[in-house]
């Protein structure tokens, strides 16, 4: 019996993606830029600058709803 992966699968192969970029869909993805997020992107830099000095850096909590790119901006950062 096929499961609903395996008909995925097969069509995929067979006509090809429906998506452009299907690259971004991956765990490693990272963008080249990420839109909407200078003001905590400065504010992770300005709380990481200890770490230039040789001193440990202040503690930084990320918080946010799902899928808003939290993960990806600490990615960005570090």
């Amino acid at each position: 019996m096929k499961t609903v992966e395996n008909i995925f699968d097969v069509v995929i192969q067979q006509e090809g993606t429906l998506f452009k970029q299907p690259e971004v869909f991956t765990l490693e993805y990272l963008p080249e830029i990420l839109n909407f997020r200078e003001k905590q992107l400065r504010a992770m830099i300005n709380h990481s600058r200890q770490l230039n000095s040789g001193h440990a850096p202040t503690n930084m909590e990320i918080t946010g709803p799902y899928g808003t790119g939290k993960t990806t901006a600490v990615k960005k950062i570090f």
